[in-house]
């Protein structure tokens, strides 16, 4: 099911919602000026993939680290949501869910440095981040994001400068930006040979940092200049 609460002054959370289901998930929306979270919420799935938790920050940063001041938002972080801390979501956080990720802020998202540590998402995972009037911005430039099966979208309204996104087991890359496009490697393959997708829409210059987009299998995939072995691993 579908539960919103929407607010004008403060929404403060203090209970549960629950809009768990069977074969999939429910979607929750908290929508207010401010926001407290001292409640739980329930978007998973016995048997299916989980819903979507909808809030919206102003900035977001992505962090290596264990916990982040928004982790509790997740799956789905959407512009809007009120600000908590410094509004970190934790890579560990990250790389557990099992429902869609979406993650729009009013400004900018930042990926911070994750020294070189990959950030790889469930099977069947697809990942969004979306800044409304900022960038998108990998501090590290060799640092990756990676999908199995699931797709990864960034809109940016300005400009993103990104690292390396790789959409392993079908998948497929989309990005659009305002702005210019700066990447490092853009992989979406299939373990078999048989690519998925890439897709760049820029309104500026479109440059990679020393590599370039492949949609092939793995051997040819560094055989065309991956700076980094792909990673293969799943959680």
């Amino acid at each position: 099911g579908t539960v919103k609460v929407l607010s004008q002054g403060t929404a403060i959370l203090d209970g549960q919602i629950n809009a768990s289901g069977t074969s999939q998930g429910g979607n929750v929306e908290l929508s207010a000026p401010a926001i407290e979270l001292k409640g739980q919420v329930n978007v998973g799935s016995s048997q299916g993939k989980s819903g979507n938790f909808l809030l919206d920050p102003s900035t977001i940063d992505i962090v290596l680290s264990t916990s982040g001041s928004l982790d509790s938002s997740l799956p789905s972080i959407l512009s809007g949501t009120a600000d908590v801390g410094a509004n970190e979501v934790s890579t560990t956080a990250l790389a557990s869910q099992t429902g869609t990720v979406t993650l729009q802020a009013t400004g900018g998202v930042t990926v911070d440095n994750l020294f070189g540590t990959p950030l790889v998402f469930h099977d069947g995972v697809s990942v969004t981040l979306q800044s409304l009037t900022g960038g998108v911005n990998f501090i590290n430039p060799n640092d990756s994001l990676v999908t199995h099966g699931g797709s990864s979208s960034v809109l940016s309204a300005t400009s993103a400068t990104l690292g390396q996104l790789f959409a392993l087991q079908g998948g497929s890359i989309s990005i659009q930006s305002g702005g210019a496009v700066q990447y490092t490697t853009l992989v979406a393959q299939h373990s078999n040979g048989v690519g998925g997708s890439v897709a760049v829409t820029a309104g500026g210059d479109i440059s990679p940092n020393s590599s370039q987009m492949s949609t092939t299998n793995p051997s040819a995939a560094q055989t065309h200049g991956v700076q980094n072995p792909i990673p293969t691993g799943t959680s």
